[in-house]
């Protein structure tokens, strides 16, 4: 199946033009569902908040490998003395690649959850997607360890 009959199917069970004229609403009492699970409450919304990140810790390969690069790179402004700037801007990369590292496996998971072993396109695209996402600022927190820590190796070196 290619790009062109995936959109046709996609088009075939959501038709856009039926979703304007009558958009769907939903009510978890009307359709009997218990909410029981639902976040009532900072604390609960707290919990898994963090559950998410340990479970992403738990099962994802990437995960670990950026929170191991964290870790040294902490090291190493601690070692070099970083001044608070120079921390904003460390911080500001590697939360940024934890981050979308989380958004990527949310979306990793969702996709393999609504598609099973089927293939799509349009999953394909969507993971491929959310992995270069998580590229582009793992390059962009390289790009500031180079400018931060080069010199800074550069001249103990010398």
């Amino acid at each position: 199946m290619d790009s062109h009959d995936d959109k046709k199917e996609a088009l075939r069970i959501f038709n856009p033009e039926q979703f304007r004229q009558d958009p769907p609403h939903y009510s978890y009492e009307e359709e009997g569902i218990d909410q029981h699970w639902k976040n009532r409450h900072f604390l609960s919304s707290l919990d898994f908040a963090l559950t998410g990140i340990r479970t992403a810790i738990r099962d994802e390969r990437n995960m670990k490998s950026h929170l191991v690069g964290a870790v040294l790179v902490f090291g190493f402004g601690l070692l070099f003395s970083l001044e608070l700037v120079e921390w904003l801007f460390i911080c500001s990369a590697i939360f940024g690649v934890i981050v979308l590292e989380l958004l990527n496996s949310a979306i990793e998971n969702l996709v393999d959850l609504v598609c099973g072993k089927n293939f799509s396109t349009f999953a394909k695209n969507a993971k491929d997607m959310a992995a270069g996402a998580v590229l582009l600022t793992s390059i962009y927190a390289l790009i500031v360890g180079i400018i931060i820590f080069l010199p800074k190796l550069w001249a103990l070196l010398s």
